[in-house]
Order: C-alpha cells, then sequence, then structure tokens
C-alpha cells in the first residue's frame, strides 16, 4: 500500500487532474461570479475553450442561464446552501451547441471556512430528454390507437347499418327525383365516412402486408398524371428522380398512399393562384436513418409553417385545415413510413413553402 501511494501525484496535482478528466463539466465561479475554472467537459459540452470563458461574467457569455433561474442559485450557493437546477434548455451563442443540462451548485470555502465562490457541476441530459420525450410520444400515441380504434369500430359497424338502409330505400323508391337525389348524397357522404373509418383504423393499427422491392421513381411516374390532376390547373408538378433504381422494400400501395397524402397537403398549401410542387427521389450513403437509405420528398412554394405547427403536425387529430381537415393524413403517413423502418423530415418556414422528405431503408 505504501509503494502505491508514494506512486501518486501530489494532492494538488491529483486534483487538477480529476478536474480536467471528469466527463461531466466543472465550473468555479468566485465570489464576484467570475469564471475561474471551466474544465474539459465543459468546453466539449459548449464548444467554448477556457481561454475564451475565464475572467468572464456567466451574463456576459449564456444569456440564457437568467430564464433557466441559473442567478437565483448562484445565491444561494453564495449564502451557503448547496443547490440543483430542474433539466433547462442552453445554446450557446457563436457555436451552434444546444441541448438540455442539470446543474447542481455548492459554496467553495477556503481553509478558514469562508465562502469565496461557487463549485458547479453540469451534467449534460439531452439524451435523457429526448428518450424521454419520446417515450411520452409513444405512450401518446398509443393511447389515440386504442380511443381511435374503439370509435373506428364502433363507427364502421353504425356505418354499415346507414349503408345498408340506403341502398334498401333507393331500391324500392318509386321515380321521385329529388328523393332518390338526397338518397344518393346520403350514401356518398356515407361511403366518404366509411374511408374516414378506415383511416382511423389505419393510424390505430396498421394492417398486415406484404413488402415487396419497389423502384419509388416507378411509383412516382406511375402517379404523376393523377397527381397533375389533383393539382389543378394552376399548379405546376414537376419531378426530379434520381437517374439509377430508388429500390426499397415496401408496400406499393401504403407507399402511393404517403406520396397522395403529402401532394395534397402540397397543394391546400399553395395560396389560390397556383404555385409549383416538387417530387424527387434521391439516394444517400449517409442519412437520418445512419445507413443508405432513399428519400422522396415533396416540396412546395406555399404559405410554410412556423415551429410551433411543425411540432405537432404528426399528432392524431391535429389540423390547420380548420373543419375540412380530419387531422389524420400525416398521423397515418408516419405511422406507415415507421413501419417500413423509416423516418420523415420536414423543413419550413413561413411564406417560404414546405419540404417534406420521407427516408426508406436501402435494401442489402
Amino acid at each position: 500500500m505504501t509503494e502505491m501511494t508514494e506512486t501518486l501525484p501530489d494532492e494538488d496535482e491529483l486534483n487538477r487532474q480529476i478536474v480536467a478528466n471528469l466527463q461531466d463539466g466543472l465550473i468555479v465561479l468566485d465570489s464576484e461570479r467570475r469564471y475561474r475554472a471551466w474544465n474539459k467537459g465543459m468546453e466539449a459540452m459548449s464548444g467554448l475553450p477556457a481561454s475564451q470563458v475565464l475572467g468572464r461574467r456567466p451574463e456576459e457569455l449564456f444569456p440564457f442561464l437568467k430564464a433557466a433561474g441559473a442567478f437565483d442559485l448562484f445565491d444561494r450557493a453564495l449564502a451557503g446552501e448547496t443547490v440543483s437546477s430542474d433539466d433547462f434548455p442552453y445554446e450557446v451563442p457563436g457555436t451552434g451547441r444546444k441541448g438540455w443540462s442539470w446543474q447542481t451548485m455548492a459554496p467553495l470555502r477556503n481553509h478558514q471556512g469562508d465562502i469565496v465562490g461557487i463549485i458547479i457541476t453540469v451534467r449534460e441530459v439531452t439524451q435523457r430528454r429526448r428518450t424521454e420525450e419520446q417515450l411520452q410520444q409513444a405512450q401518446k400515441l398509443d393511447l389515440m390507437g386504442r380511443v381511435a380504434s374503439g370509435l373506428a369500430h364502433d363507427f364502421n359497424n353504425l356505418l354499415t347499418v346507414v349503408q345498408g338502409n340506403l341502398e334498401l330505400a333507393q331500391l324500392h323508391l318509386d321515380d321521385a327525383p329529388v328523393t332518390r337525389k338526397c338518397l344518393q348524397e346520403a350514401t356518398a357522404a356515407a361511403e366518404r365516412a366509411t374511408g374516414l373509418a378506415r383511416r382511423l383504423l389505419a393510424f390505430s393499427r396498421p394492417a398486415k402486408v406484404d413488402y415487396a422491392l419497389v423502384d419509388l421513381n416507378v411509383v412516382v411516374s406511375d402517379a404523376l398524371p393523377m397527381f397533375a390532376t389533383l393539382a389543378g390547373a394552376r399548379t405546376h408538378v414537376q419531378t426530379h428522380l434520381t437517374p439509377l433504381p430508388a429500390w426499397v422494400r415496401a408496400a406499393t400501395g401504403q407507399i402511393g398512399q404517403v406520396l397522395m397524402n403529402l401532394v395534397v397537403n402540397a397543394r391546400d398549401a399553395l395560396p389560390a393562384e397556383g404555385g409549383s410542387i416538387v417530387l424527387e427521389t434521391s439516394r444517400a450513403l449517409m442519412s437520418p436513418l445512419e445507413h443508405p437509405a432513399v428519400c422522396l420528398s415533396v416540396t412546395d412554394n406555399g404559405h410554410g409553417m412556423d415551429a410551433e405547427t411543425q411540432a405537432r403536425i404528426f399528432e392524431p387529430f391535429f389540423t390547420t385545415k380548420g373543419s375540412a381537415g380530419t387531422g389524420l393524413g400525416l398521423s397515418v403517413i408516419d405511422t406507415i413510413v415507421r413501419h417500413h423502418g423509416g423516418t420523415i423530415e420536414v423543413q419550413s418556414e413561413p411564406g417560404h413553402g414546405s419540404c417534406f422528405r420521407v427516408w426508406l431503408p436501402q435494401p442489402d
């Protein structure tokens, strides 16, 4: 034991190495709230080297700390308390580093026991927050799926009765044009409602389907005439397809449903005088899926979306179309894409249109 102890560095050097190599961030503020220590963990987290921080005050470098309540915690630590913050978002100006962190603060005392500063430990909790948010979203979707499934089944059963009676009524109807027209309109409405019930069921419990190799270039090309009709004469629909086959393993019908929903949404986002919709396929070795993938994108030059709207567009029953929308279109396609092992990205700004990118795994 004595030999091992003798090989260790002295206490000051040992403490210096411990502080320098901590994975968590470690900060020391003096009694005037100036940075006196900024370890490698903080350099990695913030993107700022110690040379740019030491001697400066928190308010000069990190304006987000005030909203996070950090300055009140500084006062309490300097008064002798050991305190912890809640998780709070950070974004470091100039470096682009952002995420979530958690801090503990304790008074720093000299040999006489006087408080001369604050020792702060900072833990990066961004990944934990993301995992928690994903879990909450999954739980929310599961709950909404259960509710939607029950409603859809009951709704579908009622519609079956309504449609059956409407068909019988038309069979036994004498030549009464007005009444027949009313029955036909009621039948058409019931058929539309049945389609809504199917979408509810698709969201809550996607049907088992057969997957096969599908070339997205072919899917887009085959559907282009229909998309042009849907978009209307004032909208220019164009394609940019990768020259190589865009193979994915997918259910053709479901991928067509994804594409149809995105085109309809793009059309609805355009101004009354029309605009343009661009359908594009591409292949990428690097993708959000972290392996080779094929990207199917739909871009419009419509009114775009703010960040708050973008955060909610895949929520079941959320719609910006008022009574004209069910709020299920994007929820259903998000479910379909996830069941294909893919993901959807959205890029949009108010007044600058939107781009939806569907990434699907490239088959081996």
